[in-house]
């Protein structure tokens, strides 16, 4: 990323593919094949946000095969009851592998998606009133009045 007059990176992530400066924020990530780059001037951004997604029915059936193979275990045995509990387990861990937290920075023109699943919610706050932060020192700067300049 080639520096804007007077820009300093404030925060970086741990890999390095988002990056919030005094003037804008950037996601770059280049992957075998694909490639992707969005930049939002900080004045531009409209929301912030973070959303946790899970897939409720994973663990839904992860309920409904332990309580099959209860009902199964009393009518066949105790392979039945293995059998639910098992595949009560597989449906339960991928419940908790596949849930999703992203950070959504939007502006009226696009939106940046910051995969933050590994983080904790202390760290999403901390980036979210970092880019306020910024946007609000960006603000004044923007608006501060200008020297009017005499001409002789």
């Amino acid at each position: 990323m080639q520096s804007l007059p007077g820009e300093r990176v404030l925060y970086e992530s741990p890999s390095g593919h988002f990056k919030l400066t005094t003037h804008r924020v950037r996601y770059d990530r280049q992957d075998r094949g694909s490639g992707k780059i969005k930049s939002i001037m900080l004045e531009e951004i409209a929301s912030c946000a973070m959303t946790r997604l899970t897939h409720l029915w994973l663990l839904i059936l992860a309920a409904l095969c332990v309580f099959g193979g209860l009902i199964g275990s009393i009518q066949g045995g105790v392979v039945a009851f293995v059998a639910g509990a098992l595949l009560g387990l597989l449906f339960a861990l991928a419940y908790l592998l596949s849930g999703e937290q992203v950070v959504a920075i939007a502006s009226a023109g696009t939106t940046i998606f910051l995969n933050t699943k590994s983080w904790s919610l202390a760290e999403v706050r901390e980036l979210l009133d970092r880019i306020e932060a910024a946007k609000n020192a960006r603000n004044f700067t923007l608006r501060a009045p200008v020297a009017a300049v005499s001409r002789p």
